[in-house]
Order: structure tokens, then sequence, then C-alpha cells
């Protein structure tokens, strides 16, 4: 009986989406920040190093998809809730679609919910009150804020998943994100060389150093550096 269950357990673990549920042909909002070199390999088809493989990803993605419908119901229940908005730049190959778009005291607001383990949800609120973003959840919103243009501003809610009843530290933090001007042009251009090395068929430069925490995590790391 041990054995059913192992298998069981097994069968849930690795259960994948069918292939081709995510297009490679566009740029997508959320990894724009990326390294480019990382997203040149997904729009190539490269196959990610077999070591790369990480069964517990998507049930860190699953926490943070629950979050992010929680906060929506309360935005719905607040009568906040305009929807989400779905964003392109032909000229860039981006496509995207934001989390939730508000409506609060005469201002159109997008937000982006984020869900994060405590330590590293108190290591942003302390940042944050020395006015600095996390970085990959500002990339994101930047990139929703330059392609939709009616929205006033932005906010990231970032939300504690280990809160508990007795908390010292709030469920969840909001940061107020206006339009980065120097953002938009730095990555606008870090995105036309990605697209110029989809056209010429040869990968960008790096962007990161070997022992940087992105490389370290990327999927293409050995192809990257060792083929």
């Amino acid at each position: 009986m041990q054995d059913l269950i192992d298998k069981l357990y097994m069968k849930i673990l690795t259960a994948e989406p069918l292939e081709g549920s995510r297009l490679n042909s566009y740029i997508y909002a959320t990894d724009v920040g990326k390294c480019i070199r990382q997203n040149y390999y997904r729009m190539t088809d490269t196959k990610p190093d077999e070591q790369s493989v990480n069964y517990k990803v998507p049930f860190v993605l699953g926490v943070g998809n629950a979050y992010e419908n929680f906060i929506t119901e309360k935005l719905i229940l607040a009568g906040l809730y305009r929807g989400k908005v779905k964003v392109s730049s032909k000229d860039l190959g981006i496509s995207g679609e934001t989390d939730p778009v508000i409506e609060f005291e005469g201002y159109r607001i997008i937000t982006e919910i984020k869900a994060t383990h405590r330590k590293h949800f108190e290591l942003v609120l302390n940042k944050y009150k020395q006015g600095i973003y996390p970085e990959t959840y500002y990339d994101q919103i930047q990139t929703y804020l330059h392609l939709y243009h009616d929205a006033d501003f932005g906010v990231l809610i970032v939300c504690n998943r280990d809160v508990n009843y007795n908390d010292n530290l709030p469920p969840f933090i909001i940061m107020k994100v206006d339009r980065d001007e120097d953002w938009r042009k730095r990555n606008w251009d870090r995105i036309r060389s990605l697209n110029k090395a989809l056209i010429d068929n040869v990968p960008p430069d790096r962007e990161f150093t070997i022992d940087s925490w992105q490389c370290k995590s990327c999927p293409y790391n050995s192809t990257c550096w060792f083929s």
C-alpha cells in the first residue's frame, strides 16, 4: 500500500501542463526584466538543462496564484475591481496581461500582486522603507505601466504567505509605483537587442556573471556557459 501512496505522490508532484501552453514567439511582460539571453534560449526552443528541473516551482507559483485570487476577491468586495487588461507592443514583440486594474479616489491603478515567504517579505518591507523596490517585481509593473497608458500609476501588493494570527508583520504591503522613464529607455533597448539577436540567430551578450543568483537559477546555465 505504501508503494501505491508513493506512486500517487509522484503522480501529483510531476504533473505538468500540455506542451505549447505558452507560445515562444512573444516576449512576455513577466519576462522583460529577465536576462535577454535566457529569453533568447526560450524563444528559440532551446532545451533547458536536464538538472534544472525543480518540481517545487509549480507549487510556489500555485501559492502565488492563490494569493492573487484572494486579493482579487477582496478588490471585488471593496468595489474597486475593473478587470484585467491585455497589453502588447508590436514594435517590441511584448505581450501580457495585467493583474487587476482598479479605480480608487478617481485614479485608475494597475496592481501587481505577489506572495513571498516570510524572510523575503521582511526584507522587501525593510528595503521599501528605504525607498528600494524589489527588482523583479518592479520590472514587471513598469512594463505594464509603459504599455497601458490609461493607468495613472501602479501599486505592488506584496503578501506575506507565512502570516499567522499573532504576527508582528502585516499580511501584505502596498507600494505606489510611478512610471520610470529611465527604466523604459534602458529596458526597451534591451528588448530591441533581444529582437535583433532573434533575427540574427545569435545569442545576445550575457547580462550577468556565472556566480550571480540569476545565472545560478537559470534553466539554461550549462547551455549558456559551457556549450
